[in-house]
């Protein structure tokens, strides 16, 4: 069972990832900032019939998709995750028409079974984000909290000269099904992003 998620981490694409590894600069890793995350997929599903039957098939991964509800957006990652400039003179963040950098994102999921925790980290190696709609209400006889929801489209990179396409990966130790504790899941994290 899925209980739980923390550590947001993320980093800009600097090189790789068209037939070597994906090279990352400008890491951060922020705690207490996710709310929710939602990763779909959308498959090429379809089969192949001869003789009244189904003889071979496709089920590959054509596109992911990428949700993060956050309880805060810093400033500071509008720039390095969304792509908006910053004026330091002003004391200003804008949003442009220009597109927003590929980054790489994580987060790591506590996985219970039967007592035990693990936790499971969870690289996705390219998305460009953009921030959906911002919402804000009056304080009234009760307090409703509005987050914010930035989200993009996942896209494959080829980490060797294969040519397979890899979206995502998950990380565990050794003779488990993810880290012991939670401090392991981030450090991985934090490699695949290249932070120290």
């Amino acid at each position: 069972m899925i209980i739980g998620v923390k550590g947001l981490t993320w980093a800009t694409i600097a090189s790789g990832g068209a037939g070597s590894a994906v090279v990352y600069s400008g890491g951060e890793s922020l705690t207490d900032m996710i709310v929710n995350v939602d990763y779909s997929v959308e498959r090429d599903e379809s089969g192949f019939y001869a003789d009244d039957h189904q003889i071979d098939g496709e089920n590959s991964v054509r596109s992911v998709s990428v949700s993060l509800e956050l309880a805060k957006l810093p400033l500071a990652a509008r720039k390095t995750i969304l792509g908006w400039t910053e004026d330091s003179t002003n004391h200003e963040y804008s949003e442009t028409d220009q597109p927003a950098p590929y980054v790489g994102v994580g987060f790591v999921y506590g996985d219970r079974y039967k007592g035990t925790t693990v936790y499971i980290p969870i690289w996705i190696y390219k998305v460009q984000f953009g921030l959906d709609s911002e919402n804000a209400a009056t304080k009234g006889e009760s307090i409703s909290f509005q987050t914010r929801t930035i989200s993009g489209k996942g896209m494959a990179v080829q980490l060797d000269t294969t040519g397979v396409g890899v979206f995502r990966t998950i990380g565990y130790a050794a003779d488990s099904e993810g880290f012991a504790t939670y401090a392991a899941a981030l450090a991985w994290l934090k490699g695949k992003a290249g932070i120290s």
